[in-house]
């Protein structure tokens, strides 16, 4: 029985292959780069095709995600979700890094919030994501969100991207003056 108790664990540790990101992983680890000159690069990926991370990341160790917060990732890039404008540019400063049991990396998330768009290892990765939530990740992690205060800050961007502008409504007061 003493053996069975650490196996059983060990087992419960390990999360199954979901549909996405498709392989057997044990830990989620998130990271953070600077933002501005001290950043990396323009249009630099973060996480390298070996999965290892570009120079600059802030926390080296990474911010692990507990069993609840990895449930809500796997949520937020899976599934449907609401489309939003992206920016042509793709400066990237946020990543999730999955981890098999023997702490190598297998899957990536790789997030610009700056530009609203994300990287994802597995081909057959959803196209839209959900920002906000990804955001609250690494708020809870105490981690920066780009050039975002906060997720909420996130989220008013993407609320503001919905309001029509004044170019965006029809000036029917031409209209109305015809019909009067």
């Amino acid at each position: 029985m003493k053996l069975f108790i650490p196996f059983l664990f060990f087992a419960a540790s390990l999360f199954a292959a979901d549909e996405w990101p498709g392989v057997k992983f044990a830990e989620v680890r998130a990271y953070a780069w600077k933002t501005g000159a001290d950043g990396p690069p323009p249009e630099e990926n973060l996480i390298r095709e070996d999965m290892t991370l570009v120079d600059g990341v802030i926390n080296k160790d990474g911010g692990v995600l507990t069993a609840e917060q990895v449930k809500r990732l796997l949520a937020a890039v899976t599934g449907e979700h609401e489309k939003h404008p992206v920016a042509e540019c793709y400066t990237p400063h946020n990543a999730f890094l999955f981890y098999n049991a023997e702490k190598k990396p297998v899957a990536y998330v790789e997030i610009c919030f700056d530009c609203l768009s994300t990287r994802k290892s597995q081909q057959k990765a959803p196209e839209w994501v959900d920002l906000p939530a990804l955001a609250k990740l690494f708020e809870e992690l105490k981690l920066p969100i780009g050039k975002y205060a906060d997720a909420a800050a996130l989220q008013n961007r993407l609320t503001d991207f919905k309001r029509p502008s004044k170019t965006d409504v029809p000036d029917n007061s031409k209209q109305d003056a015809k019909t009067k």
